[in-house]
């Protein structure tokens, strides 16, 4: 609502200075145009008015040079017709200097104070123009030399002033006219304009408070409505909070991501749009549906306490119950819902979400298809808040400890490479162990960060034990979200160059599920990857969902069975068929095989036996820090040597 207040206010504030601009500019030009076009009329009328004066006069004397040369007519018998001249005129005819005729009519100014040679000397051409008053006056002399005649002319220019005040008032109607043009022309181009800025600034506004897949609200327009919607009513009524609920649903697609790796993000995306009208025919008019990203949506119910917001749940579920069909393939969708309830579980869009994202965690974990957010849920998140905002800090401080627990060749029992683990020595809570902070860190937006910093450090420790004669790779578990960055590559190549180490000294882990959540991305780095020299093993393999096609496209060196199946493989025919169908997997695809998770010497031999050829578990050595670790390679080193020694 504000928004459109804005870029109402904004067209209205372009058309008033456009309209402001042009008028001011028409009125410059018309005054311009004004000022040169009665100057121009003016100095035209003028030579016009003294032109015709001078005529005038010249016309006189020759009438009386005829008097006296035809009529010989003594200088005081002349006179002149009385209809000469019109309107107010001052004549004055003289001899040799002398007046020997004068008339007026209307008296217009007095010729006492002016003598001939005075007027004769104010203008080359023997007229000119004389200011008496407010009046202005044109005259002109006509003289003759030979017989000592002159006339001199004097006339008031009563035409010349009409005629300017006609043009001067043709001139403001011009100007009156062309003002009025512009400021029209102006007001039409500033409503076009003004039309167009509207309809760029409605455009804007909506690419910036929507989903452009789904037409749907999109996360950050969401939470500024939560957040004005409860500071409004913080506002208002403070004192009975309680009274004005509102509900927040949190809205996951179980097993989309199957949908978008089977049949492709096009046909997702149509799923995304099916769904989200689907969603938007359950709404009232004031609930909000937006799209948070990925297969997650939100809907805001501003006067809708948690009964209300359950039973719109339910239908919600039920909505979609019925296959889709897209392009020919029906597909079967469930929901994972969570809810949240303002003032209850909290008065921020930040705690509600948070709130109602555990509550959606909890139904899909337990399949319940919608959950209430319960605080006993919350009873962790202190500590993961703790984690969370800790992080940074701890990767700045180097609280994150690398261990090395090591992998031995299950022939010779030498150590042959070793896996990094990673503990938080965290100031407060302790020794922290993997399973208390992976998730935190995977979902703090800091994964990248945090890999790069394990393998840095690897890194460098390896680079040490090199130095002391001790070459092996060290393996390094990377996160499913680190395909996903588009740096990874380039870091480890400045990384190994930094520590003078070759590519194969490094080993990446990625689990089985990872590898397939985005096979052709994984595909192509892998490929980088191994262009480069690094090593590369699929982690936990047998409890995923690949399939051989898929292990046969990568380019991977190894391949680790998970621990599930070799705690129980002595005693558990089952556990061997599916380690003996890795091993000889192993051995058609040319990959080394690793086996993890060995607790004592009866699974290592059966495992040797079986043909395996790397074991890791805490029969050979628990995690251990680098400087037991380095204790434990030299006293590998003294143990082959009395070997040695004895043979």
């Amino acid at each position: 609502m504000y928004r459109r207040k804005s870029i109402a206010l904004s067209s209205r504030r372009i058309r008033f200075q456009l309209l402001v601009i042009c008028s001011v500019v028409a009125v410059l030009i018309a005054t311009l145009f004004s000022y040169v076009a009665y100057r121009l009329t003016s100095d035209v009328s003028q030579e016009v008015a003294q032109r015709a004066t001078a005529e005038q006069s010249q016309m006189i004397l020759q009438q009386v040079q005829y008097a006296f040369s035809h009529e010989r007519i003594q200088p005081h018998q002349l006179t002149l017709p009385d209809n000469l001249l019109q309107r107010d005129y001052q004549l004055r005819v003289s001899l040799n200097g002398d007046i020997i005729y004068q008339r007026q009519h209307g008296a217009p100014i007095s010729l006492e104070s002016s003598s001939l040679d005075e007027l004769k000397q104010t203008s080359d051409n023997n007229s000119g123009w004389l200011n008496s008053g407010e009046n202005r006056f044109v005259w002109a002399l006509a003289s003759e030399p030979s017989s000592g005649l002159s006339v001199l002319l004097v006339k008031q220019n009563t035409e010349l002033a009409l005629r300017l005040n006609s043009a001067a008032a043709d001139i403001w109607f011009t100007v009156i006219f062309t003002s009025c043009l512009a400021i029209i022309g102006a007001l039409a181009i500033a409503m076009l304009i003004s039309r167009q800025h509207s309809a760029f600034s409605s455009a804007l506004e909506y690419r910036t408070s929507h989903d452009t897949l789904t037409g749907c609200y999109n996360r950050d327009y969401l939470l500024s409505q939560i957040n004005e919607y409860i500071a409004h009513q913080i506002s208002r009524d403070a004192n009975h909070i309680q009274q004005h609920q509102a509900s927040l649903l949190l809205i996951d697609i179980n097993r989309f991501k199957e949908v978008n790796d089977a049949l492709g993000h096009a046909c997702g995306d149509v799923l995304l749009k099916r769904l989200s009208k689907e969603f938007a025919t359950l709404l009232d008019n004031d609930d909000m549906l937006a799209r948070f990203g990925g297969d997650e949506f939100a809907i805001w119910l501003p006067v809708k306490g948690a009964e209300k917001a359950e039973l719109l749940a339910r239908h919600l579920i039920n909505q979609v119950q019925q296959p889709v069909n897209i392009d020919g393939i029906y597909l079967e969708v469930s929901l994972s819902i969570g809810i949240s309830t303002f003032p209850l579980h909290g008065t921020s869009s930040e705690a509600l979400i948070s709130r109602a994202d555990i509550a959606m965690y909890s139904a899909k974990r337990n399949r319940l298809g919608l959950a209430h957010f319960d605080p006993a849920q919350d009873a962790g998140t202190v500590e993961r808040l703790k984690l969370t905002a800790g992080l940074r800090k701890a990767l700045f401080l180097e609280q994150m400890v690398l261990y090395y627990q090591p992998q031995v060749c299950l022939k010779t029992n030498a150590i042959v490479g070793c896996e990094v683990l990673v503990r938080w020595q965290h100031p407060e809570l302790g020794l922290l162990f993997p399973d208390k902070f992976i998730d935190v860190v995977e979902c703090s937006g800091l994964v990248n960060d945090f890999t790069r910093y394990i393998i840095e450090h690897a890194l460098e420790q390896n680079a040490r034990w090199r130095q002391m004669g001790f070459e092996f790779p060290v393996s390094v578990n990377v996160s499913p979200y680190n395909l996903n960055d588009p740096q990874l590559l380039n870091f480890i190549e400045e990384k190994l160059r930094k520590y003078q180490l070759p590519a194969s000294a490094l080993e990446l882990e990625l689990t089985e599920n990872a590898v397939v959540s985005d096979i052709e991305r994984t595909r192509k780095l892998f490929h980088r990857l191994s262009a480069l020299g690094v090593q590369i093993s699929i982690d936990d393999f047998g409890t995923g969902l690949s399939s051989l096609a898929y292990v046969k496209k990568l380019d991977v060196d190894r391949i680790k069975a998970d621990k599930a199946f070799v705690t129980h493989l002595v005693s558990d025919k089952g556990d061997q068929a599916i380690i003996r169908a890795i091993l000889s997997l192993c051995d058609d695809l040319n990959r080394v095989s690793v086996a993890e998770g060995i607790e004592n010497i009866e699974i290592a031999t059966t495992l040797a036996k079986m043909g395996c050829q790397i074991g890791q578990g805490d029969y050979f050595g628990k995690a251990m820090p680098a400087t037991d670790f380095t204790e434990l390679l030299e006293a590998e080193i003294r143990l082959q040597g009395q070997v040695k020694l004895s043979t």
